[in-house]
């Protein structure tokens, strides 16, 4: 057999894969994120660190900050859950600053199954986000199918 022609099947094959494992991990964890119970929340600090991170692909120096939240679960346990690390000039952070200096309460969804983590915003955009990151790469994987497999028979 010729070494190209199964290679760019093997190619073409593992694109297929790659979306499909896209589509399905798209799915489960929005299936997951819909599970997430909502709450009150106070926020009990706001740990910072100078560091560099890339905004519109620029590289900054910047203070970045993880909010420590304080809520309690619907089966009344106090858990402390912590954001991410984030720049200050984010939506969420500026919500849990404002928290902060205001003593007002946060609304924010958890995870029942493992109740520290949190988050503010629905996550159903970044979910989405990572599925097409799937298909960008099911779509390079095919691409080079595609072109060992015309390149084939140039030969």
């Amino acid at each position: 057999m010729d070494i190209l022609l199964v290679f760019g099947i093997v190619m073409l094959l593992l694109a297929a894969a790659v979306a499909v494992l896209g589509v399905r991990h798209g799915t489960v964890e929005i299936a997951n994120d819909a599970r997430a119970k909502e709450t009150d929340a106070v926020v009990a600090s706001m740990p910072r660190r100078l560091g560099i991170v890339l905004l519109n692909w620029i590289p900054l120096v910047a203070f970045e900050y993880a909010p420590v939240l304080r809520y309690r679960t619907e089966t009344g346990e106090d858990v402390e859950g912590t954001l991410p690390w984030a720049v200050g000039i984010s939506p969420e952070i500026r919500a849990c600053r404002t928290s902060l200096e205001t003593h007002t309460p946060l609304t924010v969804h958890y995870d029942p199954d493992t109740p520290a983590s949190c988050w503010i915003r629905p996550r159903t955009a970044f979910r989405i986000r990572e599925v097409i990151y799937y298909f960008v790469v099911a779509g390079i994987l095919a691409a080079i199918g595609i072109f060992v497999l015309w390149g084939r028979t140039l030969i």
